[in-house]
């Protein structure tokens, strides 16, 4: 999987050619995604492990990752592991950019994300985003990743928008849905 051919080619192997036009331009929107699966190792365990187009999300990738099948089967280390990532993450003065964080380290972000969902208001959440956000700023892929593991991806997507009234966390909304394989059919 070294080369980029290979991996298209490789892609197109194992998917129906009616998903290539919205599956691989997702996989392609967030760097680190494609990035991690030029891991022929890691490409190896998601084409074994995804039956369905729709399958090679940031999310399922996210959780293939960190060897979870499942949000539910998360054990107790990783989930600690996340935690700690995201509260690291979000104490030092200047958070990564993109460029210096791994696909597990985006992953172990977005899960802390998730968890921490679960107990607190999204406008909370969202305040994180808006305080560290830029250009360049690590939160691309995380979101991307949490975007699909949330139950309401609309009211993400309005928390967003809504903390900040001008345009600033939209890049944020629209790398997070650029980044999802969804059938075009879907996005009419």
């Amino acid at each position: 999987m070294a080369e980029k051919q290979s991996l298209l080619s490789s892609l197109k192997s194992i998917l129906p050619e009616s998903s290539w036009s919205w599956v691989i331009p997702a996989l392609k929107h967030d760097p680190l995604i494609w990035d991690s699966l030029h891991d022929p190792k890691f490409f190896s365990k998601a084409s074994g492990s995804f039956s369905q187009p729709e399958d090679w999300s940031p999310s399922r990738l996210a959780l293939l990752k960190l060897d979870a099948s499942d949000l539910d089967s998360i054990n107790a280390d990783i989930s600690k592991s996340a935690q700690e990532k995201l509260d690291h993450y979000l104490e030092v003065e200047t958070p990564p950019n993109q460029e210096q964080m791994s696909f597990h380290e985006a992953a172990l972000i977005a899960l802390g994300l998730y968890q921490r969902q679960k107990t607190k208001e999204w406008n909370d959440i969202v305040k994180i985003f808006n305080s560290a956000f830029s250009e360049s700023s690590g939160w691309f892929s995380p979101l991307a990743i949490l975007f699909a593991m949330v139950p309401d991806q609309r009211e993400l997507i309005k928390s967003l928008l809504d903390v900040h009234p001008s345009t600033r966390l939209m890049p944020l909304v629209i790398h997070s849905v650029l980044s999802q394989p969804i059938p075009l059919e879907e996005t009419q």
